[in-house]
């Protein structure tokens, strides 16, 4: 995984946007990370702070 939000946030952009020109859709919303995204608080690197939160979330739940 990328070291950086930059780095990460850059690679799922590409993803999303290779994605929805395929889909012929934006599809903004509908991978695995979107409901750990804080799009309303977060005004740089949402996506990858959401993958980042996404994965602490599912650390936490295979140590139950």
């Amino acid at each position: 995984m990328e070291r950086t939000n930059k780095d990460l946030q850059n690679r799922l952009d590409i993803e999303k946007w290779v994605a929805s020109e395929q889909a012929g859709v934006d599809l903004c919303g509908t991978f695995a990370h979107c409901p750990y995204c804080r799009k309303n608080e977060e005004y740089e690197y949402t996506c990858a702070r959401a993958v980042r939160r996404m994965l602490i979330a599912e650390r936490k739940n295979a140590k139950k």
